[in-house]
């Protein structure tokens, strides 16, 4: 179901940091018995003057720890919530989706130096983390605050992540396509976050694969931790969605034994 509207003002407009929220209770889905995510939709401007819709899933079990996911294409936020609890994972983080639209997605999405995709990673990145926080109370510390995305979207994690060290732990960059420029590696001697990449290989996948094996090798040896998944799979949301269940199970296994560096 749809929850109310809520306009968040980034503060590249004129009315820096000012959060206009007219939220209700919150739609609480239940997807299992055993577990229930509140789940809610709500509208805002982006700088542009777009109106966008950004979906949040709590689970029920929140904690200082709970990580949370930052979603590129945020409209398939239920279906991860979905998934996470069909699995029955453990310690499931929230999610903060961003919904794309399908018309500047590309501009949006993959690295250049034009107006969309700096607008929309400055967006996502600091004025999304405030809201959510303040809305939600969300832990925004680094070691708590990953992104994630496929196939454009994956390129956006990707990048983003690299070009924000300070403030993501780590990317899922899933069927991640060859990008139009490479993000700059984060500094000696800085955090890097840690890059979870997955790819399948049926259909357009094929090729998909060798361009992310080909950015495992350019991260591994720009000293980037990563984690490398090949799946028999083919472009689609039910493999990006079963995927994103084991890169939770691996980013919480990192978290537990040593850390993010």
């Amino acid at each position: 179901g749809h929850g109310s509207r809520c306009v968040v003002t980034p503060a590249s407009c004129c009315c820096p940091n000012r959060l206009h929220n007219e939220f209700s209770l919150a739609t609480t889905v239940t997807l299992m018995t055993r577990y229930k995510w509140h789940i809610r939709h709500c509208e805002e401007s982006d700088a542009g003057g777009n109106s966008r819709r950004v979906s949040v899933a709590i689970p029920s079990s929140v904690g200082a720890t709970t990580m949370v996911v930052y979603c590129a294409d945020g409209q398939v936020v239920e279906a991860l919530a979905a998934e996470l609890t069909s699995s029955e994972t453990r310690d499931s983080p929230i999610l903060i989706g961003v919904h794309s639209i399908e018309a500047v997605r590309a501009q949006e999405y993959l690295l250049s130096s034009n107006q969309y995709f700096l607008a929309h990673e400055t967006f996502f990145s600091n004025e999304l983390r405030w809201w959510a926080q303040s809305e939600y109370h969300v832990p925004t510390e680094r070691d708590n605050s990953v992104v994630f995305g496929f196939s454009n979207g994956g390129a956006f994690s990707l990048a983003t992540a690299l070009r924000n060290p300070q403030r993501y732990a780590a990317a899922f960059s899933f069927s991640t396509p060859r990008l139009p420029m490479l993000p700059a590696i984060p500094p000696p001697g800085g955090p890097k976050p840690s890059v979870y990449l997955a790819a399948g290989n049926q259909g357009p996948e094929k090729y998909i694969r060798k361009n992310v094996l080909k950015l495992s090798r350019w991260l591994r040896q720009n000293g980037v931790p990563i984690e490398v998944s090949e799946k028999e799979a083919r472009h689609t949301l039910d493999f990006w969605a079963s995927e994103f269940v084991v890169a939770v199970g691996w980013l919480n296994s990192r978290a537990r034994s040593n850390g993010f560096p």
